[in-house]
């Protein structure tokens, strides 16, 4: 059985639109015919790149995917098999756009494709870690508490990325206003005030303002090409990002090296690293399994290989700690832990703890800097103002000893 979205109308003339279960397209303008619905667009709801009531399908987004998480998480605990309790998600009022998303997951799980497989075939924005964790969490029978982990670690992700763009609010408007008056002054009142100048006998202007208008004409140029220029750049370095090219290793590895970013980084690659491997443990994936697995989840290219690297030197006699001290990113506290819980035969505790106590780094450091953002932008904005003002009241001096 497959799901296919339709519009139609009914028999009062009404336009009707949902979905409906059928073999295929035939067989489901058959079954809504009987419902007294006459389909007048029809197409199957993993039909991804499509279109459907004249708007393009969105990616599934965050919120949406830490409900399912949650959700199925609760079904599955509950004893409910994994194909009822993706019907039941499917059906719920709160499923909201995301529905033809679960909709073509089920269909995929219903025809023998796993559970994992067909998250990556249709679950369009979900990041390598997530894979990595139901993939995981399937292959051990551990799938509920895997996306119950993962829920818990997208909420906390998404706490921080609003607690972010609140504090950028204020500077951002702040800084747009800034512009918008060095553009009104530099634009259109500088050169006003040059053109008098000129005219009361070729009295030059002082060397801030040129320096100010010549650079405001400058940008007036570059500004709309550079927007382009960076907006290009990023979505070339994502492209590199996922593709594992010698360039995407090399950018991978410089992203630690990078002041301010490569430290908040290390440490998100380190919660990564250390929660992963702790659920996979927990689940029973062997040891060398789970720390290859953990090193697909932390996103970054050049951990990954290191750590399967690091895991082969494992499989040979290697000591774990040490295997992993060797992983710059992760050769803080988090080998440490590692010694701890192979000498005491709870590695997976110990790493479970070592994921909290780097949680609440994360967030200590999200938070503490975030807090230094804000007046840092405001000095700045209050320089560009002042040089701004400056370069206006100079001329205005100038023209005021002249008696104008």
């Amino acid at each position: 059985m497959k799901t296919f979205l339709y519009k139609g109308i009914d028999t009062a003339g009404r336009t009707a639109s949902g979905m409906v279960e059928a073999n295929d397209s035939k067989s489901a303008r058959e079954k809504l015919s009987r419902q007294g619905v006459i389909a007048t667009k029809l197409t199957a709801a993993d039909s991804g790149g499509d279109s459907f009531f004249g708007f393009s399908r969105s990616k599934f987004g965050l919120d949406a995917r830490i409900f399912f998480y949650r959700e199925l998480s609760a079904l599955l605990l509950a004893g409910i098999p994994l194909s009822s309790s993706l019907d039941t998600l499917v059906d719920a009022p709160d499923t909201g756009s995301s529905r033809h998303t679960l909709a073509a997951i089920r269909d995929s799980v219903k025809s023998g494709v796993s559970f994992a497989d067909s998250f990556v075939q249709h679950g369009e924005g979900a990041s390598d870690y997530e894979v990595t964790v139901l993939e995981a969490g399937e292959r051990t029978g551990s799938l509920a508490l895997g996306m119950a982990g993962l829920a818990d670690f997208l909420e906390s992700r998404k706490v921080l990325s609003d607690s972010v763009r609140s504090a950028m609010i204020h500077p951002i408007i702040v800084g747009v206003m800034a512009l918008v008056l060095a553009v009104g002054l530099l634009g259109f009142a500088l050169p006003k005030i040059a053109e008098v100048l000129e005219e009361q006998g070729g009295i030059s202007l002082p060397g801030l303002t040129v320096f100010m208008m010549t650079a405001g004409k400058v940008l007036a140029v570059i500004s709309l090409p550079l927007v382009f220029l960076i907006t290009a750049g990023v979505f070339w370095l994502k492209r590199q990002f996922v593709r594992e090219t010698k360039l995407s290793v090399d950018l991978s590895e410089f992203v630690f090296r990078v002041p301010f970013i490569g430290k908040a980084y290390s440490i998100l690659v380190s919660l990564r690293f250390a929660r992963t491997f702790s659920l996979l443990l927990a689940g029973g994936v062997p040891l060398l399994d789970a720390m290859t697995l953990a090193g697909r989840a932390t996103g970054n290219i050049w951990v990954k290989r290191m750590v399967d690297h690091e895991a082969d030197q494992v499989r040979h006699g290697a000591n774990l700690a040490h295997s992993v001290r060797k992983i710059a990113p992760l050769a803080g506290m988090l080998p440490r832990w590692i010694e701890i819980g192979e000498a005491s035969g709870s590695l997976e505790k110990m790493l479970s703890d070592a994921a909290d106590y780097l949680q609440k780094k994360w967030e200590l450091f999200i938070n503490r800097n975030l807090k230094l953002l804000e007046p840092l932008t405001l000095v700045l904005v209050g320089l560009l103002v002042l040089l701004v003002a400056l370069s206006v009241v100079m001329p205005l001096t100038a023209l005021n000893r002249l008696g104008i």
